[in-house]
């Protein structure tokens, strides 16, 4: 197999092993996000991070540290 194709099957199981993974969380426990979304809102997915982990994982607020930026309120997240 040449480097290329190499690298691409790699990708291609590392894909499918995350896919897996993500199946098999309860909704709740999922945050999705496009990568260039991700690049556009940095402080978005940083704040959605913290805020799910102080509510699904009792994390207290003073152990996340919240970045420059607007504060983005908590996501109500079902069942949790």
């Amino acid at each position: 197999m040449n480097p290329l194709e190499s690298v691409a099957s790699q990708i291609a199981s590392i894909n499918r092993s995350v896919e897996q993974g993500i199946a098999a969380l309860p909704e709740h426990k999922k945050l999705v996000a496009q990568y260039e979304d991700f690049c556009q809102r940095p402080e978005h997915y940083y704040n959605e991070i913290n805020s799910r982990l102080i509510e699904q994982e009792g994390v207290s607020a003073g152990q996340c540290r919240n970045i420059p930026g607007k504060r983005v309120s908590p996501i109500p997240i079902a069942g949790g």
